[in-house]
């Protein structure tokens, strides 16, 4: 609501998610290999606001083929990675990058890879 009673400067605005060099809100789609590393990387994000920025990474397990447990190598900080599993068939592996301010209220973006794993 304070984007419709105060002026642009003393609102809170959504930060800005790069990933992978990529500005912009469109699904990254990514394919690999098993055994390959899939590298996500978050920096270049920003924030309007100058707000400092809290990094979440997790695997939406529900949207992807994959129906195993993915380790993550971080799941917080600008980057993660994990290893592309071994498949007998071609599955899907969805990451989601949740960027987080500390603006009042705290707003923040989305950016999804979807990753391609074939045999």
């Amino acid at each position: 609501m304070d984007w419709c009673v105060k002026p642009r400067g003393e609102t809170n605005h959504r930060p800005s998610a790069v990933l992978n060099g990529r500005a912009g809100w469109d699904v990254q789609r990514l394919e690999a290999k098993p055994g390959k590393v899939v590298e996500l990387d978050a920096h270049g994000s920003s924030d309007p606001d100058e707000d400092a920025l809290t990094y979440e990474w997790f695997v939406y397990g529900e949207a992807g083929t994959y129906g195993r447990e993915i380790p993550l190598t971080a799941t917080g900080g600008p980057t993660t990675r994990f290893t592309a599993p071994e498949v007998r068939q071609t599955e899907t592996i969805h990451v989601i990058l949740r960027l987080k301010d500390n603006g009042e209220p705290p707003l923040c973006a989305y950016r999804r890879s979807v990753v391609t794993v074939r045999p």
